[in-house]
């Protein structure tokens, strides 16, 4: 259908022309072996899974899923782009792959990339690393901050951040949450 596409599993990953957005119907998970680019909204009510070993570039744009966003192995980049009704955000490296959200804001996005609290979690798994990537001038606000089950409470971000609680193992920049 041109103009939407309703996912469960998606494997196809440069997906910029004949769409206008993507509607989320059940949950989907993007499994990825080679870097790919989304250039056109998210929309619906189920959660997005990134997992495999590559870079997913979700770009230039206001995704409005209402729903988790979790990443289980490679990167999913943030590159440009809000998800103003995030329900949540899980960085799992249980599966033995180290997984990254990596945030890429220019200074008009800074403020509106998760523009509501809302719980991060980050859990490492055998040899894996869970990591967020937050660049200068971006401080999400998290109602709640889980690492390895453990509620982390205050301002935290990397040696770079400039926040009283640094972790270096699990985050990376100059942002905070």
């Amino acid at each position: 259908v041109v103009g939407q596409m309703v996912i469960g599993l998606l494997n196809v990953m440069d997906i910029k022309a004949k769409l206008d957005h993507l509607h989320i119907g059940e949950a989907a998970f993007v499994n990825q072996t080679a870097d790919g680019v989304i250039i056109v909204p998210f929309m619906g009510q189920a959660a997005l899974a990134k997992g495999g070993p590559a870079t997913l570039v979700m770009s230039n744009t206001t995704h409005t899923a209402t729903a988790p966003l979790a990443v289980t192995g490679g990167t999913l980049e943030l590159f440009d782009a809000s998800w103003p009704n995030a329900t949540g955000v899980t960085v799992d490296a249980t599966a033995g792959t180290d997984a990254t959200l990596k945030l890429t804001a220019g200074p008009d996005a800074r403020a509106t990339i998760f523009p509501k609290k809302i719980p991060f979690t980050l859990v490492d798994g055998e040899g894996a690393v869970a990591k967020i990537e937050i660049p200068a001038g971006v401080q999400l606000r998290a109602n709640d901050l889980v690492v390895n089950g453990r509620i982390r409470s205050g301002v935290w971000g990397s040696s770079a951040s400039g926040a009283p609680n640094k972790d270096d193992v699990h985050f990376a920049g100059a942002g905070t949450v």
